[in-house]
């Protein structure tokens, strides 16, 4: 009688999991794991970054990602300061269009890959920082609709493959927001942001953001480096002010959402 049970506790709690996976495809950022560093322009006075990020798919549903038409995750990376209790975005970078989906297994058994144009349920894909870095790869942002998820493709004329610049189009950072000297304290967070279509339209599209904390070395003179943090770790699907949160007991935050919006 005692195994009975077991069993049929075991298997109520695989179905109560079960239940809780958001229905439809549900796309997240499970890992923020490496970092790149590209020249800075000391005229403008901006250095360039770049944060590799690993997708999961925790939903339902296959997750389209169809390198030729507008059905694939575009990803956002993003840089915050913390600094004498204010929390500030100081970076941004263009879209990496996604291309080509994996089929591992970082946030779950990966039990049924596919052929690349869909992220498995339960499966995840890996973008390094080079790739996500890759300028050829990144359109702009003012032609995607965050709430919806949907975007022309291709991107606009001209907008992807300039490489004349190392800063063009990656994670950039005003060199003036890494000094030490005037940022005494400072401490620094990454964060990775997936949009797609199919995950919005199934209502699953708050949950696309994670972040990790960093640190930079360096100087005015010579530019800076960004690594991960000793010991951070990923915090899965909370957009980066909850760090703000996390970490100052005065901070309170609250989501107005806008309906539509």
């Amino acid at each position: 009688m005692q195994s009975i049970f077991r069993i049929s506790l075991v298997l109520c709690l695989l179905l109560a999991a079960a239940d809780l996976r958001a229905q439809g495809a549900d796309v997240i950022v499970g890992d923020l794991h490496e970092v790149a560093n590209y020249g800075h322009d000391t005229t403008l006075g901006i250095d360039a970054f770049a944060v590799g990020t690993v997708s999961c798919n925790i939903g339902t549903a296959n997750l389209l990602w169809n390198s030729t038409t507008n059905d694939h995750p575009v990803i956002a990376q993003h840089a915050y300061r913390l600094l004498d209790g204010r929390f500030e975005q100081v970076g941004q970078s263009w879209l990496k269009h996604g291309f080509f989906a994996l089929s591992g297994s970082l946030c779950s058994p990966c039990v049924n890959p596919t052929n690349g144009t869909t992220l498995g349920v339960g499966c995840s894909d890996p973008y390094g920082a080079g790739l996500n870095g890759s300028q050829s790869g990144l359109g702009p942002k003012w032609e995607v609709d965050a709430y919806t998820g949907a975007f022309n493709y291709p991107p606009a004329s001209g907008t992807q493959g300039s490489q004349a610049a190392s800063i063009y189009k990656r994670l950039q950072i005003r060199m003036s927001d890494l000094d030490p000297n005037a940022n005494v304290g400072a401490r620094y967070f990454v964060e990775g942001h997936y949009v797609t279509p199919d995950d919005a339209a199934a209502g699953n599209h708050f949950n696309n953001a994670s972040y990790r904390e960093v640190v930079f070395t360096g100087s005015q003179a010579v530019g800076y480096d960004m690594a991960l943090a000793p010991g951070s770790m990923t915090v899965r699907e909370e957009p980066a002010i909850k760090a703000w949160e996390a970490l100052d007991p005065g901070v309170t935050l609250k989501a107005v959402d806008v309906p539509g919006e």
